[in-house]
Parts: C-alpha cells; sequence; structure tokens
C-alpha cells in the first residue's frame, strides 16, 4: 500500500497515536483510487494543529446511511484517502 506523499503525514500520525488500518481499498469510491479506513476515528483536531496539509487536500465527512458514517481527507491530486468512523 503506498499511500500519497499528501497524506502520509496524517497516516503516519494515526499509526503512532495508536489507531490501527481497518481495510485498505482500491477503486472503491467514484473518485478515490485508493481509501485507507482507520479503526478509530481520526485524531481531527491534532492533525489541523500540528500537521501542514497541502492544498491539495480536503478535509470531507459522510452522513449518509447507505455508506459508512467517517470523516477524512481527500488529496484532489492524487485520488488518496484515509477515513475513520464518526
Amino acid at each position: 500500500m503506498n499511500i500519497c506523499e499528501h497524506l502520509r503525514g496524517i497516516l503516519d500520525y494515526e499509526v503512532s497515536q495508536g489507531n490501527a488500518i481497518r481495510e485498505v481499498n482500491e477503486n472503491a469510491w467514484t473518485n478515490a483510487e485508493l481509501v485507507i479506513n482507520m479503526s478509530k476515528p481520526l485524531s481531527t483536531n491534532c492533525i489541523s494543529s500540528n500537521i501542514e496539509l497541502d492544498d491539495c487536500i480536503i478535509f470531507w465527512g459522510n452522513n449518509d446511511t447507505h455508506y459508512l458514517k467517517q470523516n477524512g481527507y481527500y488529496c484532489k491530486k492524487c485520488k488518496h484517502a484515509i477515513a475513520g468512523p464518526k
């Protein structure tokens, strides 16, 4: 699994804080080629305070009950995402 360099800092931070990768999906979303789903919610406050994010990274949230309720980060440039449950 090779997450893009723009999201690598977020993944490394989450793993260092004890969050584990639950599953990795390729081409599971319409506009994402790689999605890393974490076991626990992402530390969004710590991430935004401690990690400089490139302009290509957006924060998103899903409340659609047809899918997992998640928050995460998506790289518009590389089409990779990292997500955690809400």
